[in-house]
């Protein structure tokens, strides 16, 4: 009697653990994207060497075109910076900065560039002294078979004090 009290007990506590972990939900992602145009035709990560990934300082980022079509990005390279929050994520502005040259940003297999770009920017952190985990994602216009899709990438990023 008393091992059939404590298996019951056993079960009902490794239920209530399982169904704990099961309803805890994951933030969805900031925004949302056809997967096929997501990370896919460019990608982006920190420079590792670059970066202090401190939070007052800036952030570099390296994008990789990796696509056969023409991809247009505006001047800030369609710049979204998300921080994560308690319970979401809340989109941030850069800190103003002047980017050169003015127009667009083209990458595109029939013009001389390198695979590779830098994206610099600088998140504008309400609170410098705590740890921040932001979301950035860079987002331009690719033409595919004479439609315009929206292609983004996406990273993520601790920032600490």
């Amino acid at each position: 009697m008393k091992n059939r009290f404590l298996i019951i007990i056993c079960f009902v506590f490794v239920l209530v653990i399982v169904l704990t972990a099961c309803s805890t939900s994951e933030k969805k992602d900031p925004l949302s994207f056809d997967s096929r145009y997501l990370n896919q035709q460019i990608k982006i990560s920190p420079f590792d060497y670059v970066n202090t990934f401190t939070t007052k300082g800036p952030l570099r980022l390296h994008l990789e075109y990796n696509s056969s079509n023409k991809i247009v990005f505006p001047n800030n390279y369609g710049l979204r910076i998300f921080e994560e929050t308690k319970d979401d994520w809340q989109e941030i502005k850069e800190k103003p900065t002047v980017r050169i040259p003015s127009g667009d940003i083209i990458l595109s297999p029939e013009v001389d560039i390198t695979a590779v770009d830098t994206v610099g920017l600088f998140p504008e952190l309400t609170n410098f002294n705590k740890s921040t985990k932001l979301c950035i994602y860079v987002i331009g216009q690719m033409m595919d078979n004479g439609e315009a899709k929206s292609v983004a990438a996406y990273t993520n990023v601790v920032l600490y004090p």
